[in-house]
């Protein structure tokens, strides 16, 4: 433990998100002052790769590459961050991009969420575009395979869309979706929502389980080791147990 919390970078506003390397190398931040900064873990450096006009809100590793948006529809592409950092612009998105995810199993694949609803589906060079029917801001997005994305929006539809034939399931939660997870196997997504409730749906069968104990909105879910973390926005931190797997 490094005493005292050790400063590692100050942004000249607010440090929006952060994300480790897979392999706990380096850790990358994004900030209101529109800077991505990377700071090697050892030997101990921090540098700017890139600073953008504009707000910076989410970051995410995409394999050895990374990747950053934003405000003014600002999605940008970083490859070789660890050593000259090449700067690529993803365009395309009309609105605040501020949700990303990826797929990492064979060619990877890059998803990323606008407030205007619009989901993009990054391979390589090609892209394809999913707008949302009601135009509502997309609040997370998961890969349940590599033909299958689940997205969640502020008017609390969680949609499950598959990429091969460009169409969406949709289930309503009851409230406005802040956040959303998959867990590591992919077999649970769980949704926090504005209602205080968390929501564990099981991927196959879309079936939700309802979990209450919150006193105020639910801001954001984890999964991992077979438990469900919840933040609620009263300063609560739940822990859940998965149902057994069946078999």
């Amino acid at each position: 433990i490094w005493p005292g919390g050790e400063v590692v970078h100050r942004h000249e506003d607010e440090c929006e998100e952060i994300a480790w390397a897979p392999d706990g190398s380096a850790l990358a931040s994004v900030g209101g002052d529109g800077v991505v900064a990377l700071t090697v873990m050892s030997p101990r450096s921090t540098r700017e790769l890139m600073r953008s006009e504009k707000a910076l809100s989410a970051v995410l590793w995409h394999g050895d590459m990374l990747v950053a948006g934003g405000k003014g529809a600002t999605l940008v592409r970083i490859d070789r961050p660890l050593t000259d950092a090449v700067v690529r612009r993803l365009e395309g998105h009309k609105a605040e991009v501020d949700i990303l995810g990826v797929f990492m199993d064979g060619e990877p694949l890059l998803a990323s969420g606008a407030s205007d609803g619009e989901l993009r589906i990054w391979d390589g060079d090609a892209v394809r575009s999913f707008p949302s029917p009601e135009g509502s801001p997309l609040k997370g997005v998961e890969f349940l395979s590599r033909n299958q994305v689940a997205t969640v929006d502020r008017a609390g539809t969680l949609r499950i869309w598959d990429l091969l034939r460009g169409t969406a399931a949709s289930f309503g939660g009851g409230g406005v979706y802040r956040d959303l997870t998959v867990s590591p196997d992919r077999s649970w997504l769980a949704t926090a929502s504005d209602d205080r409730t968390t929501v564990l749906w099981d991927v196959q069968t879309l079936d939700p389980i309802v979990l209450r104990g919150h006193r105020d909105a639910v801001l954001h879910v984890e999964i991992a080791n077979d438990r469900l973390v919840s933040s609620g926005k009263e300063g609560d931190l739940r822990v859940w147990s998965l149902p057994a797997r069946r078999t």
